[in-house]
């Protein structure tokens, strides 16, 4: 099957099919799911039969991955994939149990923030032949784009960082700016 990306409609989100990421992908192909996830922000790929080894080599191609140290939920073979997961098994969650509960920005907490992140969902709950649960996806830099002058100019650099796990997590506040450009820097890569 040739490559296939079909834009959203919205300015942000692709859709990328006759691709395998598990295999070696040929350097031209790449380049074309690279251009569309720097023009685009968010990519899917269907049908993926990803193993973490897989996602890790995929993932690579974009740059260097982030590694936690202090990652409980960590695989043993892949120490830069974290599980995430409502799953418990014998009164103890096999992954992260509360990753997506409130709007964030994987990193942002961090001096250089991730570039990229990537989620391959294995299992995904549904009802009455519905997924349950959403995930949204927004563009700070359409956003930044669509404001008047006087507001972008001021949302470039805006104030510290003041999650609550940043907090949570020791790191101290920082000033980031409101959006980036993913070749603008050599931010590191989440799987």
């Amino acid at each position: 099957m040739a490559l296939s990306i079909t834009l959203a409609d919205a300015s942000l989100g692709a859709e990328i099919r006759g691709v395998d990421s598990s295999q070696d992908v040929d350097a031209e192909t790449f380049a074309a799911i690279r251009r569309a996830v720097d023009e685009r922000g968010v990519i899917v790929l269907r049908e993926q039969g990803s193993s973490p080894a897989d996602m890790v080599r995929f993932a690579e191609r974009f740059g260097r991955l982030l590694v936690h140290a202090h990652n409980k939920y960590a695989l043993p073979e892949a120490p830069a994939v974290t599980v995430i997961s409502n799953i418990v098994e014998n009164g103890r969650n096999i992954g992260v149990p509360d990753a997506g509960l409130v709007w964030h920005t994987d990193g942002s907490y961090l001096v250089q923030p991730d570039m990229y992140s990537f989620l391959h969902a294995i299992e995904v709950p549904h009802e009455q032949g519905e997924p349950l649960g959403t995930t949204y996806y927004a563009s700070a830099v359409a956003a930044t784009t669509r404001c008047p002058k006087r507001c972008a100019v001021a949302s470039t650099a805006c104030g510290p960082c003041t999650a609550s796990r940043t907090n949570r997590r020791g790191v101290p506040p920082k000033a980031a700016p409101a959006s980036r450009s993913p070749r603008s820097c050599g931010a590191s890569t989440r799987t």
